[in-house]
């Protein structure tokens, strides 16, 4: 391994394992981490995770496999954390890897450490696994991984290659669901040769899974309930804060109840459309189009949602072209931007002017992200915005 990156490997350790230590006092107010107690802890005394009745257990069963051992070993204290985000961490280091690896395919050596490092260090990337211990970073390092794996395969032409991508994205949405959006979109690459065969081999992590829990109806229906259901609210797309303008609060209600049933089903189609219009362009420009049109529809921009968007954000000031890493940082930037102003209305200091100003962020953040988008899948919109800039 090159040192460089076993360097920033090690100092990462040390900062994520200091976070986990210092947030662990305040892990009694974290929802989640009561929610993994709960439904891990259903797992350990092999109970079915979805009838509960003590908790909301909203993913699929690997996610609960995966930290039931702890909770068997340590009990339903919140001292379970510790392990689980040291677990969370170590995908985060692997993570940064999986990037190195990439990175140095397309880009120098010196770019492929400067990706690595600033993904190992990157805030959003250690409070996720460190200090929230949410499993965001683990699916979406599965995404990366078949990414790499479909890269190195297009070279290659290693046929086990292909079909440990196609696990791996199935192992990425048996933990959370998200990562199945990418699979229209890598059905619709040429390279993708064996396309059932890569379509089954996906489906074999979910289907074994979630065949325990198969043979109950409740079962059943909290998983298409709780679980398959993507989550996204008309209330919370960019759009309908533009409609805030022009509507009354009760009317946009009317509407958001509305088109909630619809939200996954629009998403769904969204990611077809995207996937379909980017099966042309180079595989890591595509992914990035169908990840920034999944973010579009997300009800909530909250920190453990943008790092689905992290890994092709931290590579795209590397990419050649001048359009793409001015739409992509200004999009960080007003995502950041809102959530300042977020924190500070939560301190207490809310103002109509403060809350204006988050909504004016998110409208241009969404913007934003939507000229991303078309410029990712649009070659006439590429040309125009790059003479523009």
């Amino acid at each position: 391994m090159n040192r460089t990156l076993l360097l920033i490997l090690i100092l990462s350790s040390i900062l994520h394992l200091s976070f986990i230590l210092v947030s662990q006092p305040f892990m009694e107010r974290n929802f989640d981490a009561e929610s993994w107690l709960v439904c891990g802890g259903a797992v350990a005394e092999g109970n079915n995770v979805y009838i509960t009745g003590e908790a909301r257990c909203n993913y699929p069963p690997l996610w609960y496999y995966l930290i039931a051992p702890w909770i068997f070993l340590l009990g339903k204290t919140y001292a379970t954390m510790i392990p689980i985000k040291i677990m969370l961490t170590a995908f985060n280091l692997l993570m940064s890897v999986v990037l190195y690896h990439l990175a140095a395919y397309k880009l120098s050596e010196r770019a492929a450490l400067t990706i690595a490092g600033v993904y190992a260090f990157h805030p959003i990337s250690v409070y996720i696994a460190a200090i929230h211990g949410q499993i965001d970073g683990i699916a979406i390092f599965f995404v990366m991984l078949t990414i790499y794996l479909l890269v190195r395969y297009s070279r290659e032409n290693d046929q086990r290659l292909l079909d440990l991508a196609a696990l791996s994205i199935g192992l990425g949405a048996a933990l959370k669901i998200f990562p199945i959006f990418l699979l229209p979109f890598l059905l619709f690459r040429k390279e993708v040769t064996k396309k059932i065969r890569f379509f089954l081999l996906a489906g074999v992590p979910g289907a074994l899974v979630f065949l325990p829990y198969i043979f109950s109806i409740e079962s059943l229906i909290a998983i298409k309930t709780y679980v398959l259901g993507y989550g996204g609210g008309f209330a919370g797309w960019g759009f309908a804060l533009l409609l805030r303008v022009f509507l009354p609060e009760n009317i946009l209600i009317v509407i958001s109840a509305w088109l909630k049933p619809l939200a996954t089903p629009i998403a769904l189609a969204a990611v077809v459309v995207v996937g379909w219009l980017a099966r042309k362009q180079e595989l890591l420009v595509g992914a990035t189009a169908v990840f920034v049109a999944l973010f579009i529809f997300l009800q909530n921009w909250a920190a453990q949602y943008v790092i689905w968007l992290l890994p092709f954000a931290v590579m795209a000031p590397h990419w050649p072209s001048i359009a793409h890493q001015v739409s992509s940082t200004l999009a960080a930037a007003f995502w950041a931007g809102s959530n300042i102003v977020k924190v500070i209305t939560v301190l207490g200091l809310t103002t109509s002017f403060l809350l204006g100003l988050s909504s004016i962020f998110r409208i241009v953040t969404w913007v934003t992200v939507i000229i991303w988008g078309c410029y990712l899948i649009s070659p006439r919109l590429r040309r125009f915005l790059e003479k523009a800039l």
